[in-house]
């Protein structure tokens, strides 16, 4: 059940479709930065070894969220800010669980126990909790549901005005 109000009034279709356009680009930037970071720090983090590199572990991840960060930006699917926010929560919850709790390799993944903020760690868990809030924000149904009838009505509108 929908709101009468939106989606009566089309003011309210397009200051939603600008909150979400908002949202997908505070996700994806996010994301990014996410990926940048990660990207910078793994030849540093090479060195330490299970199966894989903790260096391989960071460009996967880096490689992971850019590739979501495109598809945000790319489509407003709710699939697609579900995706975000799992990669963005679990990047941001495996920061936080290496800083504070030595877990010891995992499977295949080395220990990533690393007791200490520095400002890139910093930069990266701040980052993917903007990420994760944002791509929380995007799964709300009013705004995914708004957006698209929101478009759905201009696109109707248009083929209208071409018959």
């Amino acid at each position: 059940m929908t709101d009468p109000t939106v989606s009566r009034n089309p003011s309210v279709h397009r200051t939603l479709r600008q909150l979400n356009l908002a949202l997908r680009f505070l996700c994806a930037a996010g994301l990014v930065t996410d990926a940048i970071v990660h990207f910078v720090l793994a030849r540093d983090y090479d060195r330490i070894s299970g199966v894989l590199t903790e260096g391989t572990v960071f460009r996967i991840e880096s490689t992971v969220a850019l590739l979501v960060a495109f598809g945000v930006l790319a489509t407003s699917h709710r699939i697609v800010a579900a995706a975000a926010f799992l990669v963005a929560a679990t990047a941001v919850a495996a920061v936080i669980v290496n800083v504070y709790v030595e877990l010891g390799p995992i499977g295949p993944l080395p220990d990533m126990y690393e007791p200490i903020w520095f400002p890139e760690k910093s930069i990266a868990a701040i980052a993917e909790g903007v990420a994760a809030a944002a791509a929380a924000a995007l799964l709300i149904r009013p705004i995914a549901r708004a957006t698209r009838r929101g478009r759905r009505s201009q696109e109707d509108r248009t083929a209208v005005r071409s018959s």
